[in-house]
């Protein structure tokens, strides 16, 4: 192993960026224990619309996460504008 020569300006330079480096890491950390606390509270209120949509006996009841995927391809009551004819004369 080799040794390595540092000068006072270079160690303080080191040591700077190590506590800025800590600093902004504890800022992050924090941001995701709110980031999982907003998520946990989604994840709720998810499951509680769910409840309300489907009852609290209905097959529903698993995962809400599979459900996402599914209510976006379940059919709409609207036939839409694409299958309404009209003549004009």
């Amino acid at each position: 192993m080799q040794n390595v020569t540092l000068t006072a300006e270079e160690f303080n330079t080191w040591i700077t960026q190590r506590e800025t480096a800590v600093t902004e890491r504890e800022a992050l950390r924090c941001e995701l224990k709110v980031v999982k606390i907003e998520h946990d509270l989604l994840m709720e209120k998810l499951n509680a619309f769910l409840r309300k949509l489907f009852g609290a006996k209905s097959e529903a009841r698993g995962n809400p996460a599979s459900w996402v995927g599914a209510i976006g391809s379940l059919p709409t009551r609207w036939p839409g504008p694409t299958s309404l004819r009209i003549s004009i004369r």
